[in-house]
């Protein structure tokens, strides 16, 4: 069945067409949107109750659900998920070079890979997807933020990104400002025109070691 055929059904309904030769399966579902799959493995039967909110009855309804488009989200991994985290916040730069989209498919690619390890490894620490890429964003750019970062699950920590730079001991080096404006010390608040170049922060020279030093 066509899909433009297929949406004027009822949602639930279903179609499907069977290779003999070839063992391949074809299923056409009318679920949100037209589901199309194939299959060498599955079948349409069984057939199962899958929850579905109705905007027109304003309430959960069960809608039939081909046994093997079940049995696909029961099992799906791997490249969907991967592939569905990469499409959530893609970047929308866009380039005039046939390399660009490789290029920047690479990064977001790296950044869910980085996200579902960071979970996985620290679940005490787990974040959502944005807050992961905001917080990497603000890292990099080396951010004195120590605002409140919402977490998915509705629980706050409080993050503040320079703590991170704050403590890595590497390039801490203490400057004259440029325009030898004086702002106050982070540490003891008295105001000066010195500051730590990595961190972007005014700091006496006495007060340099203890700053970057975890208490």
């Amino acid at each position: 069945m066509g899909k433009k055929e297929m949406q004027k059904t009822q949602r639930g309904s279903y179609d499907s067409a069977q290779d003999n030769k070839n063992e391949i399966t074809m299923v056409r579902w009318n679920d949100n949107n037209i589901v199309t799959i194939a299959t060498n493995y599955g079948s349409v039967h069984p057939l199962h109750k899958a929850k579905r909110f109705s905007r027109k009855e304003r309430k959960s309804i069960h809608v039939n659900q081909p046994d093997i488009l079940m049995d696909y989200n029961k099992h799906m991994g791997g490249v969907d998920i991967h592939d569905n985290g990469v499409a959530n916040y893609r970047i929308q730069i866009r380039g005039k070079k046939w390399w660009w989209p490789l290029f920047t498919n690479s990064l977001d690619s790296c950044m869910v890979n980085s996200w579902k390890l960071f979970n996985l490894l620290t679940p005490d620490k787990s974040m959502s997807q944005l807050d992961f890429k905001s917080y990497i964003a603000r890292c990099l750019i080396r951010c004195e933020s120590t605002e409140d970062v919402e977490y998915s699950g509705g629980s706050s920590r409080s993050s503040t990104v320079l703590d991170r730079i704050r403590f890595d001991g590497v390039g801490h080096i203490v400057v004259k400002s440029d325009n030898e404006t004086r702002r106050r010390c982070k540490l003891c608040h008295s105001t000066t025109v010195y500051q730590c170049k990595k961190c972007n922060c005014y700091l006496h020279s006495k007060c340099f070691e203890e700053y970057h030093l975890k208490k």
